[in-house]
Order: C-alpha cells, then sequence, then structure tokens
C-alpha cells in the first residue's frame, strides 16, 4: 500500500523525504493541491527500520499510519480533522482529537490500534463520547490522563474500559502530565 497524498509543505517534505511523494510542478491548477505518490519505500538516506510506527494527517478526514519496519503504509478513516496524534507507551494504541460523534462542535479523543481496526471516542460509563481538551498517555501501560471541556475534570480512560473521573466536581483542571 502506498502514501496517499501529500498535504501542506510540512507533509510534502516529510513524505519528500520518505521517497513516496512524485513532483506535480507541471499539473494544472485547481485550487486543491495534489500529488502522485508511489510506494511506500524509504529512501537510501532514510532508514526507519527499527524506529517504530510514524502517523501524519493526509487531507482532511485521514490518518496514515507507516510501519518503519515492514514499510507498509495504512490509511485509516477519521470522523473529522485529526489533531494532537500521540502513540501510546507501548506503540500498540493511537490517540488523537477529532469532532465528537454526539457533538461535532466539540472535540473527542479517539482511539485507534496501530494494527488496524476501527477508531473509537473515548467514553464515560454511561457510553457517551467524552468533550476532550487535552489528553497524555502513562508512560507505561494503555492509560490515558483526560482533561474534558468543560467542565474541565480530569479523568482516566483505557482503550478496553470507560472512562472515571477522579477530580472532584467542583475543581477546574486545565492540563495533564503524566510522569
Amino acid at each position: 500500500m502506498g502514501f496517499r497524498g501529500c498535504v501542506g509543505m510540512g507533509l510534502a517534505g516529510l513524505v519528500l523525504a520518505l521517497g513516496g511523494c512524485q513532483s506535480q510542478a507541471n499539473a494544472p491548477r485547481t485550487g486543491a493541491r495534489s500529488a502522485s505518490v508511489g510506494p511506500a519505500s524509504v529512501a537510501p538516506s532514510v532508514s526507519l527500520a527499527g524506529l517504530g510506527r510514524l502517523a501524519w494527517v493526509a487531507g482532511a478526514h485521514t490518518l496514515e499510519i507507516l510501519d518503519g519496519g515492514s514499510g507498509e503504509t495504512r490509511t485509516v478513516a477519521t470522523a473529522g480533522n485529526p489533531v494532537e496524534l500521540a502513540w501510546s507507551a507501548d506503540g500498540q494504541w493511537l490517540g488523537y482529537l477529532a469532532p465528537s460523534p454526539s457533538q461535532p462542535s466539540h472535540e473527542a479523543l479517539w482511539l485507534v490500534r496501530a494494527d488496524g481496526g476501527a477508531p473509537q471516542p473515548v467514553r464515560n460509563a454511561q457510553g457517551q463520547p467524552l468533550s476532550v481538551s487535552q489528553f497524555a498517555w502513562a508512560p507505561r501501560g494503555e492509560q490515558l490522563a483526560v482533561v474534558t471541556d468543560p467542565p474541565g475534570r480530569l479523568w482516566v480512560a483505557s482503550p478496553q474500559q470507560a472512562a472515571v473521573p477522579i477530580s472532584p466536581p467542583a475543581v477546574a483542571v486545565s492540563s495533564a502530565v503524566w510522569n
């Protein structure tokens, strides 16, 4: 499977560095940037072997995940424009913020397995997606610290379990980091 596209100068530079994007300097201009892409091969001067997986946003609704060991790229469709991408400590999960399925004007925390599967929003015990302003992976395991917005509470979540609030309702939490 190859790269699906080059978006913006930053991503185009990354993809060019990885040897997957071909220039379309002579292509007709239609207002949108596009690129012809080749196989997911790494340029001889760049080796990702043993460096894990690399994820990036391609277009408005697509995540690309490149496996540095195999050179394979996997495309993950998303419900909205993903931001704040972060890997779990074990590299098995990718978390990101994107529009909530129940409140599109709010961001939800979405988790997707690195080796496949559909993205799922982090939910509370009642099954409702959390409106999230920030999250941080635990340095070991698959736990996440999640800051909701509003009311700014701190929750702990994992890919397999519903989120549980750990801060008192009267305390407004604005950010969290895990060490």
